[in-house]
């Protein structure tokens, strides 16, 4: 592929921007909620894949095994 001729994301980034530019003042801060949900449904698929390798790995027993022994030390009233 020749350098000048841009890929489908670099159309598409181009598309989602000029629509972006479009958008509304009363209509942006929607926008940016459905961003901000976005980013939290990657976030938190980033955390679950974390913790699987984590437990994958044998860490997550580490974990639970130093939160008993911190309550152990620390008895509730």
């Amino acid at each position: 592929m020749s350098a000048g001729i841009p890929t489908s994301d670099q159309l598409l980034l181009a598309e989602v921007t000029e629509r972006l530019s479009k958008v509304e003042q009363n209509e942006l801060d929607a926008v940016n909620r459905f961003l901000k949900k976005l980013e939290m449904l990657r976030l938190r698929r980033s955390i679950g894949q974390a913790i699987d390798q984590a437990d994958a790995a044998g860490l997550m027993t580490q974990v639970e095994d130093s939160i008993r022994e911190f309550r152990e030390r620390q008895p509730y009233r």
